[in-house]
């Protein structure tokens, strides 16, 4: 009867042991994920959107959303960051330098979609101020506010970079 106990004790302790480890790893995974999609372009904060939320504007007739991985949001910003410092330093227009100059200030959202010939695009829309909304679940879309607000479409297929608007100012 004793043996019984310690082999069932012996088990738990390795149970539990090997849960501690397992948790210590996935942490560290995702802390390492975390670290890499932040690398590129340091923003104060992000959050991608899933397929199913309701972004009518963005999905044309025969578009179809995705839900962005954390991999494919840091292979965007890979392609992002050499035409954000290109565009730097080539842009004539002041409020495009300033935008650009300004990107680790702002907040991101990032949506998923696929466009007519079945290419990943991911659109992201930046804003360094939310209104008191509830950005991390509601879609931030402005008319006007100046260098506050743009967005920019990436292809994750085709690596090109397309439609990157900066808001006017009223």
């Amino acid at each position: 009867m004793n043996i019984k106990i310690l082999i069932t004790a012996i088990i738990i302790l390795i149970l539990l042991i090997g849960g501690f480890f397992m948790k210590n790893y996935l942490n560290k995974l995702f802390e390492m994920g975390n670290k890499t999609a932040s690398r590129f372009i340091n923003y104060k904060d992000s959050v991608i959107f899933p397929a199913d939320y309701d972004v009518r504007f963005l999905v044309k007739k025969n578009n179809k959303r995705f839900t962005p991985t954390n991999e494919e949001i840091n292979i965007a910003m890979s392609i992002l960051r050499p035409f954000l410092l290109n565009k730097e330093s080539n842009e004539s227009s002041e409020i495009y330098r300033e935008t650009i100059q300004r990107i680790k200030n702002y907040r991101v959202q990032f949506f998923g979609y696929i466009n007519q010939e079945g290419e990943k695009i991911i659109w992201a829309n930046y804003f360094c101020d939310a209104y008191e909304k509830n950005w991390q679940k509601n879609l931030i879309f402005v008319k006007d506010g100046g260098n506050c607000y743009f967005n920019i479409k990436v292809n994750l297929d085709t690596k090109e970079i397309f439609d990157f608007i900066v808001n006017g100012d009223a």
